[in-house]
């Protein structure tokens, strides 16, 4: 690792409503449990691993038990993991 960086790794869950969408075929809508595993690396040689916790689950907490399908974020898509991952990655980055 290089000098003035640190890398963590931080495991969340989230639990959350889709519907299997593709083209015209929609499927039922479904509860899942996705396991989130984000590796993070910062620019500063150390941050509280509980704040970079806090961060992550601020953001997973505001999809939590909700439908997925119907969100803004996702609702001109077919909901799908790739897009979800994306999606998160920019947001927890931020």
């Amino acid at each position: 690792m290089e000098k003035g960086k640190s890398s963590y790794k931080v495991r969340v869950f989230l639990n959350a409503f889709n519907t299997f969408k593709m083209g015209n075929q929609v499927g039922r809508k479904s509860a899942n449990t996705f396991e989130i595993i984000c590796h993070i690396t910062t620019t500063k040689e150390f941050v509280p691993f509980s704040q970079l916790e806090t961060a992550v689950n601020n953001v997973i907490q505001s999809f939590t038990g909700k439908d997925l399908n119907k969100l803004a974020q996702f609702s001109n898509k077919d909901f799908s993991l790739e897009i979800l991952t994306r999606y998160l990655s920019v947001m927890i980055n931020n």
